[in-house]
């Protein structure tokens, strides 16, 4: 028997041989019989091998290889092609498919150096060799760094997109894509941003303004009607009780005069204590919705520096304002009041709070005052200055008067309250109501005047009406070139006036502050004030600004409300010890009077607060005495003759009953 044997030179060779050997006896090959050519190896990893095969043998004796003859007596020599072990193989394979059923170590993108170790073909790489080096953005590779471009797209790697139009103010971005520049907007980058974004914001802006303005005149229309339709500030005179002293309880610094009128004017309404301002005007309808409306207005303003509405009553005679207490009196009454002792810190408090009220008020629907001046600015407990005089044109100049004297003391006066009008809004005036609502400019104009006021603690034009009279004074301030000022402008100049500048009140330099900053700028802030072009006035948060400056504020506002009211409680207290000393002056006269007049028991008993015993004397004399002719010395004689003589007359008996030690009960007379 012969059996075939494979030979290898070692385990790592990588050739091989095969023999076809044959068994020793008893085992070897019957004559005739066939050993297979070939071998089946059992692993999937093998090769093909090709080669040329013979029958043979080796000999036992001779070991080489013996021919067998053919059974036709020739030798058998044939190409074999069979599977062989591969030597070594990779088991993922090198990538794609295998290219040589020959060499498993061969294949499509690389071939197997080692066992599962791949060397890759150029353009593929990975453990396998199963990835393809690809550079395409847009695309794919079929074969290494050869991209196939998807639609839109171009260039070697694809990386170029394709528009089908001009991209204007832009470039393209991606397959009929612009990417559009600053500025530009659009499918093709051909519309301007600020037609396309900024126009429709602004009318979108502009559409959300007017319907917020909508909106609050909606409800401003609706709080309107409602605030016509409330009543509640109308007055039933029945209602009002008038002169309550009550409220004068703290009305100490203000004159005897002023306490007098206040007292009339003071009053109570529905528990509240209020102040009255009547007008001469005729009883109005509370259905005037004109009127209605004047009210509403003045009943929403709302500030420190104002005085607050408290109601109306418009039925004749008692047509009149009511509005809040202010316990100090007006402006005009302080300044006027020489108990008062007002320093620099009280008068630019004065002054700004005037600021204040009337920058709010010219911002508010009344716009401008018209009537200005110290007599309009109240001052309340807490030295705050508060303006009042505005608004209802109804009751204050359009409503009907009532007909007023025409003597010279009340013409005088219409004349006089025209000395804080602007010169722009005094010509055709012949009383505050022709000034009607007046300007803002005229408004600055007249707190120029108050300046002076509070500068000088005088009327304007004090040492002017002296050599002046009020019509002439207005003559000079509208234009003192004018030929009807020429009378006055002479009387001017004759008493000392420069006549070159503005006919204003005069105020000296010690009427200023001692500092010469403060003194140059209030001077100055004046002038703007009271100039004759009204453009140029400064406006009231102007002039506050430029108060501000002249006299800043030291420290916080409660350190000076306290130092105002140390200055003023020490003012108390001086005025409190002079009239201390006036009372103990009094009283020392009213005793030497009453001793003059009562026996000395009585006036000692008057002086201790002891009941006066009556005294009965047993013998009295009682002295007749009788002027002849006195009638007709009477009518020949004056009325200061006559008590000249009667004077003398009796002066003589007195002193005659001092001589005697006579007291007298009584002087009567039956003439």
């Amino acid at each position: 028997m012969f059996t075939r044997m494979i030979f290898m030179d070692s385990d790592t060779a990588t050739s091989q041989r095969e023999y076809s050997m044959q068994a020793k006896r008893p085992m070897d090959m019957i004559y005739g019989m066939e050993v297979a050519n070939y071998t089946i190896a059992f692993t999937k990893y093998t090769n093909l091998r090709r080669f040329n095969g013979s029958e043979g043998r080796i000999g036992t004796w001779s070991l080489k290889l013996e021919q067998l003859p053919s059974l036709n007596g020739t030798a058998i020599t044939e190409e074999i092609i069979e599977k062989s072990v591969a030597p070594f193989y990779c088991t993922g394979g090198c990538g794609g498919n295998g290219t040589d059923d020959f060499d498993i170590t061969l294949y499509e993108f690389g071939h197997c150096a080692s066992f599962n170790v791949c060397e890759c073909n150029e353009g593929y790489y990975g453990l396998t060799c199963q990835d393809m080096t690809c550079n395409c953005v847009n695309g794919e590779c079929l074969i290494p760094l050869v991209c196939v471009c998807v639609n839109g797209w171009t260039g070697s790697r694809c990386e170029v997109p394709i528009c089908g139009f001009d991209c204007g103010d832009g470039v393209c971005s991606g397959p009929d894509t612009c990417k559009c520049n600053s500025g530009s907007v659009g499918a093709q980058c051909n519309q301007s941003i600020y037609v396309v974004t900024i126009i429709p914001i602004l009318c979108f802006i502009i559409f959300i303004v007017i319907l917020v303005f909508l909106i609050r005149w909606l409800l401003k229309r609706h709080h309107l009607r409602q605030a016509l339709k409330n009543l509640d500030w109308l007055i039933k005179w029945d209602e009002v009780i008038v002169g309550d002293t009550r409220a004068m309880s703290i009305m100490s610094t203000a004159g005897d005069d002023f306490a007098t009128s206040a007292k009339s004017n003071m009053c109570t309404w529905r528990s509240q204590k209020c102040f009255i301002q009547k007008f001469n005007c005729d009883t109005l309808s509370v259905e005037d919705e004109n009127l209605r409306m004047e009210v509403v207005s003045i009943r929403e303003l709302r500030h420190n520096n104002l005085v607050q509405f408290v109601g109306a009553c418009l039925e004749y005679p008692n047509v009149c304002l009511l509005t809040e207490v202010t316990p100090k009196g007006s402006l005009e009454d302080l300044l006027s009041n020489d108990n008062v002792k007002l320093g620099w810190d009280f008068k630019f408090s004065l002054l700004k709070d005037i600021c204040r009220g009337m920058h709010f008020l010219h911002l508010s629907e009344i716009q401008s005052h018209g009537r200005l001046k110290s007599s309009n600015c109240l001052v309340d407990n807490r030295w705050t200055c508060k303006i009042s005089g505005f608004g209802l044109p109804s009751l204050r100049y359009n409503g009907p008067r009532k007909k007023l004297p025409d003597d010279d003391e009340f013409t005088e006066k219409k004349l006089t309250s025209l000395f804080w009008t602007a010169p722009e809004l005094l010509p055709g005036c012949k009383n505050i109501d022709g000034v009607k609502q007046g300007t803002k400019h005229g408004d600055v104009y007249s707190f120029g005047i108050i300046l002076t006021e509070i500068c000088t603690r005088e009327e304007p034009y004090s040492s002017e009406t002296g050599y002046l009279e009020p019509e002439q004074i207005l003559q000079l301030v509208i234009d003192k070139d004018s030929p009807t000022a020429g009378e006055a402008k002479k009387m001017w100049y004759k008493s000392g006036g420069d006549t070159t500048k503005l006919f204003r009140p005069s105020v000296k330099n010690e009427h200023l502050p001692e500092e010469y900053a403060a003194k140059a700028g209030l001077q100055k802030l004046m002038a703007q004030c009271w100039g004759n072009q009204p453009e140029l006035r400064p406006s009231f948060k102007n002039v506050n600004e430029k108060l501000n400056e002249i006299y800043p504020i030291k420290g916080e506002l409660i350190d000076n409300l306290v130092n105002m009211l140390e200055k003023y409680s020490s003012n108390l207290e001086q005025i409190v010890a002079d009239r201390t000393k006036e009372l103990v002056e009094e009283k020392r006269k009213t005793e030497q009077l009453i001793s003059q007049m009562l026996p000395k028991k009585v006036v000692e008993d008057l002086k201790h607060g002891n009941p006066v015993e009556p005294e009965s004397f047993e013998c009295v004399t009682i002295f007749f005495s009788d002027i002849v002719g006195f009638t007709n010395i009477a009518k020949g004689s004056t009325p200061f003759q006559v008590v000249d003589l009667l004077n003398d007359l009796y002066t003589t008996f007195d002193a005659i009953l001092d001589n005697y030690d006579v007291y007298k009960v009584e002087t009567i007379g039956d003439a």
